[in-house]
């Protein structure tokens, strides 16, 4: 862990000095049977004896590490002679678990003839996630390098948020000071969920004749398709028109499951009504009879609690292991097979000290019945209300309330809400929804304004928060 901002010693200029400052380590000592004073564990310690109130401001930054590349390679200390092993290997996750930390450096394993050794204690490679080949020799060493990105987050607000164990009582936000990644906050979804399959044959459907008349070619009398195979009970079928598009030329996609990636068939459509009709797709959608919104069929959800993005920043799990369906029409994201979850590699003494907290987001009138929900988050985006934009989800955080360029909250140009990635200002995603559509996520104008009209396909800037507990 690294901290600027922060000096802790410099707090025994305040009233009480040295005394004060004694005060604080006794108290923190006592809670927590002491702790390291470098460590991601100290800060959490603050917080839980609430003594962050006091060394942590509003806008300080901590720097959290994140593995990105790990190498090994294989040597001896025997002035005159070669190593008894000829390779190695290492398994990232394993090792940075069991070294307990996410930092650059060389780390050195030693071979003294009998047992492999790390820091001055014997130890078993493979707890470390080391294999090696051939059988070692004395002074074998087994060198891992690891190079791991700094990130720096900023002190969003203390005791702002409420954690969901309510055995805790203090809450320390963090928020991403940099646009992390820029990726699709959720896929457009399945039109058709074939709860008890298909069998091969003709089909229909109809798109409510009021909806985008101009590209819904067929709307007043329907879109007609032939399945030449059957499909399996929990299979879907996807209509993925575009915007700006005709949806004649729109091809119907059969998958054996939510989650297949391959399609078992596209088939063109034409118009008419033959075969068995499969209902009509309309904005607010149909989801007992397995039809979806329109909406969400195109474009994507702006459900926060279902969507892919939630999935991604709360899993430490390759690319392709940890995306799940959260509703009979959910589609797996563009990034699915490429990105690994947020909190893979990230310093895992670090991810021990976070909590979830209660978290309030609001519900499109469309299909989510409006209102809003309160979910239990680790990592999370924030909403518009906590970035200082109006509304009603949560409360604003004091980071962006009292360094910011307006004068109340608003969605106006706000410079404190701009972010950047490799220098250049960025779209970033909120997690709150524009509540009159179903597929619309509010986002961060590269100017600092609040934005409604997003597609929740389209890929943004992605801005993590989180709240050490």
């Amino acid at each position: 862990m690294s901290v600027s901002s922060i000096d802790l010693v410099k707090d025994s200029t305040m009233a009480g000095g040295l005394d004060k400052l004694a005060i604080y380590l006794a108290a923190i000592a006592k809670n927590t049977g002491g702790v390291d004073m470098n460590g991601w564990k100290y800060v959490q310690s603050l917080v839980r004896t609430g003594l962050h109130k006091e060394l942590i401001k509003v806008g300080d930054i901590f720097v959290i590490e994140k593995e990105t590349a790990m190498t090994v390679r294989v040597g001896t200390t025997e002035a005159e002679g070669t190593p008894g092993i000829t390779a190695a290997s290492v398994v990232a996750l394993t090792f940075i678990g069991k070294i307990g930390t996410a930092h650059s450096g060389d780390y050195e394993f030693e071979y003294d003839g009998a047992e492999w050794h790390y820091g001055g204690s014997a130890v078993d490679l493979a707890e470390y996630g080391i294999s090696v080949t051939g059988t070692p020799a004395h002074g074998d060493v087994v060198i891992v390098h690891e190079t791991a990105a700094q990130m720096p987050y900023i002190v969003l607000g203390i005791d702002q948020d409420t954690p969901s164990d309510s055995q805790f009582t203090h809450s320390l936000t963090l928020g991403a000071v940099d646009v992390y990644a820029e990726m699709q906050f959720d896929a457009p979804e399945a039109f058709y969920y074939a709860k008890n399959g298909l069998a091969a044959g003709d089909y229909y459907f109809t798109i409510d004749p009021t909806y985008d008349a101009s590209y819904n070619t067929y709307k007043d009398t329907g879109y007609q398709f032939t399945l030449t195979q059957d499909v399996p009970a929990g299979g879907v079928l996807t209509f993925p028109w575009g915007s700006n598009a005709q949806a004649s030329g729109v091809k119907v996609s059969a998958y054996a499951s939510r989650s297949a990636t391959t399609a078992t068939e596209s088939v063109s459509v034409s118009s008419g009504t033959t075969g068995t009709n499969l209902g009509q797709l309309t904005t607010a959608g149909d989801p007992e009879n397995n039809l979806n919104s329109i909406q969400r069929v195109r474009y994507g959800s702006n459900n926060w609690k279902q969507s892919a993005m939630r999935q991604y920043l709360n899993s430490d799990k390759a690319a392709g292991n940890f995306w799940t369906p959260q509703t009979k029409f959910d589609r797996p994201p563009s990034w699915n097979a490429s990105a690994d979850g947020f909190l893979r590699g990230v310093d895992p003494d670090f991810v021990s000290v976070l909590g979830k907290v209660n978290k309030i987001t609001g519900l499109n009138t469309v299909t989510d019945g409006g209102g809003t929900e309160t979910t239990s988050e680790k990592v999370f985006l924030l909403s518009h209300t906590e970035a200082y934009c109006g509304g009603s989800e949560g409360t604003a955080y004091d980071y962006y309330k009292n360094y910011s360029d307006l004068s109340a909250a608003g969605s106006g140009a706000d410079t404190n809400r701009i972010k950047y990635r490799n220098g250049t200002a960025k779209y970033w995603w909120l997690r709150s929804p524009s509540p009159s559509y179903a597929y619309v996520v509010r986002y961060i104008h590269p100017s600092g304004t609040l934005n409604y009209i997003s597609l929740a396909s389209s890929a943004f800037g992605v801005v993590p928060a989180c709240v050490i507990v």
